[in-house]
């Protein structure tokens, strides 16, 4: 009995942890998301602390405005619902702050959004690993982060002065579910309330410039000028750095990836001879974008923007450690995939 027992949490581990990370590319979850927005405009959690403003206006210029995130939930075509908002985010957060404002001040709060992600897990964020251990028993990553870029300014009449800046990860050890979205829009902003009211607002911003709300504007919108958001169908050929990536420059060269079990291997194409290359960014097939992620390469959709992959950042391990004389011993090795959004400031994957 007691073997028969083994044998069969042995063949449950087998077909639990498979070792393909490359059955599918992925990408029909990405395309068959559907919205779900999380019911936030009631929310109000920051308790504490007075801002020194009538409101707070907030101006969006991340790559991808469609979505902040997305969050696997089994239900729909792909079991991937794309997080979106129902209310604008100066809404949101004035109504968020609520209690906090005073509405007989001359200033505004004015925040930009330059980056702003919410996803499962918060492995990839505590660790720089490429390989990582994970017990064979029940353990996942399904906890979430919200990863955040801001500018703060303060608003008087149409002249913006520079603040302070918030560019973080914000870790919260909930099950990354529908029902707790909340509890991770709200992070950077709580961050930002307390920098505030730890502030002498008037000396910080004695000295510092003033530029007009139109000067702003034209410096973010800089940001979407990159040659390869201007192009079309993509070259055949291999971009060795995200910065080659960017600016649209392909080594135009013959090439064959081989995808592995775990992972995946690209080869130059040279007078009838191949050679691996270990060092590059990503490449062009000529129709579809593929870009590095840890061993393995994933296939892109392009989103506004930036692009995302169904793919993973490291190759996990799964074992166990049996006391002397057990029968199970267990060490399995997979890529755990998800969704991931491209970074276009760092060419790294949230």
């Amino acid at each position: 009995m007691k073997h028969s027992f083994y044998l069969s949490i042995l063949f449950f581990l087998i077909y639990f942890f498979p070792a393909s990370a490359q059955k599918t590319d992925g990408r029909e979850y990405i395309l068959n998301a559907t919205e779900y927005m999380p019911p936030l405009l009631g929310k109000a959690y920051y308790a504490s602390g007075r801002l020194p403003f009538k409101q707070i206006i907030v101006k969006d210029y991340r790559f991808d405005t469609s979505k902040i995130g997305y969050v696997y939930n089994r239900g729909g075509p792909s079991g991937y619902y794309k997080i979106k908002l129902a209310y604008d985010w100066s809404a949101l957060l004035t109504n968020y702050f609520r209690s906090n404002l005073d509405p007989s001040s001359g200033s505004s709060l004015f925040v930009v959004i330059k980056s702003y992600w919410m996803q499962e897990g918060v492995i990839d964020e505590i660790t720089t690993k490429k390989v990582i251990q994970k017990s064979a028993f029940g353990a996942s990553d399904a906890d979430g982060n919200c990863k955040a870029v801001l500018d703060v300014y303060i608003q008087t009449d149409d002249i913006l002065q520079p603040f302070f800046k918030i560019e973080d990860t914000f870790l919260n050890f909930y099950k990354f579910k529908t029902a707790k979205l909340g509890e991770w829009f709200f992070l950077p902003f709580d961050s930002m309330a307390r920098k505030i009211t730890a502030s002498d607002v008037a000396a910080v911003l004695a000295g510092r410039r003033k530029l007009r709300i139109a000067e702003a504007d034209s410096f973010y919108l800089k940001r979407f000028d990159l040659p390869v958001l201007k192009t079309g169908l993509l070259p055949k050929g291999i971009y060795l750095s995200f910065e080659d990536f960017k600016n649209n420059k392909i080594l135009s060269a013959d090439f064959r990836l081989q995808q592995g079990k775990i992972t995946d291997e690209l080869y130059l194409v040279q007078n009838e001879k191949e050679n691996l290359i270990t060092e590059f960014w990503g490449f062009s097939d000529g129709k579809d974008l593929f870009i590095k992620s840890g061993f393995n390469v994933y296939a892109s959709v392009r989103q506004h923007n930036s692009f995302e992959v169904f793919g993973g950042k490291h190759i996990s391990n799964y074992h166990n450690n049996p006391s002397q004389g057990d029968l199970l011993r267990v060490n399995s090795m997979s890529v755990d995939r998800k969704i991931l959004h491209l970074s276009m400031e760092t060419g790294k994957f949230y």
